[in-house]
């Protein structure tokens, strides 16, 4: 996922927010922070639809999952496997990072 969010923060609409040299310093800080999971079961084909980042978050039982993507950002915190996630904005991923440090 830290491979398509360099992908996606590399897109030329993207530059207005950020440049490449910040891009890559938000991935390298991001990586420091995240705990790297393996994701058992059933393939999972990244990308294929948003789909699979619930899959993700399933299979890792992510207490946040940052998303742009209304499909997402409409389901329910609570899924039906008992996983209890938060879906939010990066808008508001980087409200919360700036406010606790």
């Amino acid at each position: 996922m830290l491979y398509e969010l360099q992908a996606v923060f590399s897109r030329e609409k993207f530059r207005r927010y950020l440049t490449i040299a910040e891009v890559r310093e938000y991935l390298l800080w991001i990586r420091d922070r995240v705990v790297i999971v393996e994701i058992a079961g059933e393939d999972v084909v990244v990308g294929a639809t948003p789909d699979y980042l619930i899959a993700v978050v399933i299979g890792s039982a992510a207490e946040i999952l940052v998303s742009g993507d209304s499909h997402l950002l409409d389901l329910e915190a609570d899924m039906t496997s008992g996983v209890s996630t938060t879906i939010i904005t990066p808008h508001e991923f980087l409200r919360q990072i700036k406010r606790s440090g």
